[in-house]
């Protein structure tokens, strides 16, 4: 291909080219600024065309990789907003909750009771067990969790 015929299959394809990039969803001045780069590409790179028949293919492809990869490269470097968050991460929750499974299944429904606010009496009178019997069953639970934690105490 020489020189005229690819000054006139630019001007006769230049207004194609943006139709097709706007058609991709570019806006109207990124598509002209892609389609003049693949026509300028395409130039440079004459030599690699094999049929002159598909010149327009040919940019419009050229094209089409540009815009991906501004379009990629954009996305990249959008600013991101802060997001409220709802709730914070309960650390002390997630701590009990490992210290309470390290008990006994009875001990464990002990304190989740004595955690979700009920008293002594409470609990004995749900569970029908005496008030002694739910602070024995609280003892073993906190003794356990202390041996559990003592390692780590010691460790630090």
């Amino acid at each position: 291909m020489n020189d005229s015929n690819y000054a006139q299959a630019y001007s006769n394809g230049m207004d194609r080219t943006i139709r097709f990039i706007i058609s991709r969803g570019a806006n109207r001045e990124v598509a002209e600024e892609m389609a003049q780069m693949a026509w300028v590409r395409a130039w440079e790179r004459l030599h690699q065309l094999k049929d002159e028949s598909t010149i327009l293919a040919w940019v419009n492809t050229i094209a089409l990789n540009l815009y991906r990869r501004s379009f990629r490269r954009h996305l990249s470097f959008v600013q991101l907003e802060d997001m409220p968050v709802s709730g914070r991460l309960n650390l002390v929750e997630i701590d009990l909750e490992r210290l309470i499974s390290r008990c006994r299944p009875a001990d464990q429904h002990v304190l989740n009771q004595q955690r979700d606010g009920l008293s002594i009496k409470e609990i004995a009178e749900m569970e029908g067990i005496t008030d002694t019997a739910v602070r024995l069953r609280a003892m073993r639970a906190r003794r356990s969790a202390r041996a559990f934690l003592r390692p780590a105490l010691q460790a630090a």
